[in-house]
């Protein structure tokens, strides 16, 4: 109440954040965070590294962010050594790595215990890609000269973190001499024998051909269109398709319609991200449509409603000509259609197939799913009726958390999707084809909101009348 009056005292703070009660410190280390300039208040949060209760850490984690302290820095290192096994607090941690990366970075490589920890291992590397994606020379040098004296095959993992998401022009710097150059040299060696092994494991295959997009993409072309063809597993195949996205090349384009006609149906969704990155694939993508190489029947009706309303106005003007004639039905025609559902004896196994097929990769229920959009635990209390609105007009009533946003990084590149968490430094975005990308705030150039449901419009062309009383059937019964 008295932070709401802008009447709270830094006093008021310092007394609350030494509290019996868990919760109440808690919050008193929430209200810190506007005090950064107390000295006792900084002290007073580091002096609760050793706090026994876990939540008021994990806050803690989270508060050190706004203090810039040396002591404050010290308190984060304390705490992933203290707590660095929960995936929570490592998030915590990283989240106020913001301002101090390079420092921790070198804290955490120094200690060859907590190096070898696996949680050492998923924060140290973690925290090189945060350090490649901010793109700063002093925190570049700092995993470097961890590269230079760190045992080759942990230099190489290092190397193959941080360079994910360095941008290109800094990327070829550190690729030409010294140390780290040998380690990029053999990286790249071994993750072309590995992705090419059939005798090696699925996810060890698709790492590797993950760890290719980091080098130049003329020295690799050959080998991404190798890894699309029939005959590769599915996982190699949609790596290569998420890895060809990062490569700011025209190219990319033609090896992607090339494969297109040899693609699942669940591969064309990965293979349309991957087109939809950078506004020239799209020009690319949209001329195969006119010259009939891309079928506009092929093409997620989700898909078409976006480009229509596309950022880019050539982009949006040449879809709005092109799909004139292809455009989803009147939501409330579709309903109407739909009603004769409703007088239809649903087969609820059937439907829980279905369900399975069109709905769980963002919706769980009766332990079948992942947990992305809407809670369906109590849509039978809303009835049938209810149902077949929602589902064949997902547009008629959408909340914010379930608005696909547009964004576009400082590289060019254009991603698509569900925002399903976001901090202090960084948005995680859930994208059309199941995959999730977290960017840095300081490599977003633009987010916009698209004013759309993530749910797509257009499930009338998956299922029909039957299918869609089966699909009642189904949500009606679970539990």
């Amino acid at each position: 109440a008295l932070e709401g009056l802008s009447a709270l005292e830094g006093r008021l703070v310092l007394n609350r954040m030494t509290d019996e009660h868990p919760r109440v410190r808690e919050h008193a280390l929430r209200l810190a965070e506007r005090f950064s300039a107390d000295p006792k208040i900084a002290g007073a949060m580091v002096d609760m590294i050793g706090d026994p209760d876990v939540r008021s850490r994990f806050q803690l984690a989270f508060s050190l962010g706004a203090f810039t302290s040396q002591e404050a820095t010290r308190a984060l290192d304390q705490l992933a050594r203290k707590d660095g096994k929960d995936a929570l607090m490592r998030f915590a941690i990283l989240t106020s790595a913001h301002a101090r990366r390079g420092e921790l970075f070198a804290r955490f490589t120094d200690d060859g215990a907590f190096r070898a920890s696996p949680e050492g291992k998923q924060m140290i590397n973690a925290l090189a890609v945060q350090i490649g994606a901010a793109n700063q020379p002093g925190e570049l040098a700092s995993v470097l000269k961890a590269v230079e004296r760190l045992p080759a095959n942990e230099g190489r993992e290092l190397m193959a973190s941080m360079m994910s998401k360095l941008p290109a022009k800094s990327r070829e710097q550190i690729t030409k001499a010294g140390k780290s150059a040998q380690l990029f040299k053999e990286l790249i060696s071994e993750a072309r024998k590995t992705a090419i092994d059939a005798k090696k494991d699925l996810s060890e295959r698709m790492s590797a051909v993950h760890t290719l997009g980091l080098a130049d993409f003329d020295d690799v072309k050959e080998s991404f269109a190798s890894f699309l063809k029939v005959r590769q597993p599915e996982g190699v195949q949609k790596a290569a398709l998420e890895t060809l996205g990062r490569f700011d090349r025209p190219e990319i384009a033609t090896v992607v319609i090339d494969a297109w006609p040899t693609l699942s149906p669940t591969l064309r969704a990965t293979a349309a991200e991957t087109l939809f990155a950078r506004p020239a694939s799209i020009h690319a993508f949209l001329d195969a449509i006119e010259q009939g190489t891309i079928r506009t029947s092929e093409i997620d009706p989700a898909r078409i409603q976006l480009l229509q309303v596309f950022a880019d106005a050539n982009i949006r003007g040449r879809a709005e000509k092109l799909f004139k004639g292809t455009k989803l039905s009147a939501r409330k025609e579709v309903v109407a259609a739909y009603q004769k559902s409703l007088d239809l004896k649903g087969n609820a196994a059937n439907g829980k197939e279905i369900f399975k097929k069109n709905c769980a990769a963002c919706h769980r229920i009766d332990g079948v799913g992942e947990q992305i959009g809407a809670e369906l635990g109590a849509i039978k209390d809303r009835g049938p009726e209810f149902i077949v609105l929602n589902v064949l007009d997902p547009n008629r009533e959408v909340l914010p958390k379930f608005i696909t946003y547009y964004v576009q990084t400082d590289t060019g590149r254009t991603l698509t999707g569900m925002i399903t968490a976001e901090t202090a430094t960084s948005l995680t975005i859930r994208r059309p084809d199941g995959t999730s990308e977290t960017v840095l705030r300081v490599n977003i150039e633009e987010l916009r909101s698209t004013g759309m449901s993530f749910m797509p419009e257009g499930l009338e062309k998956m299922i029909n009348h039957q299918e869609m009383a089966d699909l009642i059937a189904f949500l009606m019964t679970a539990r």
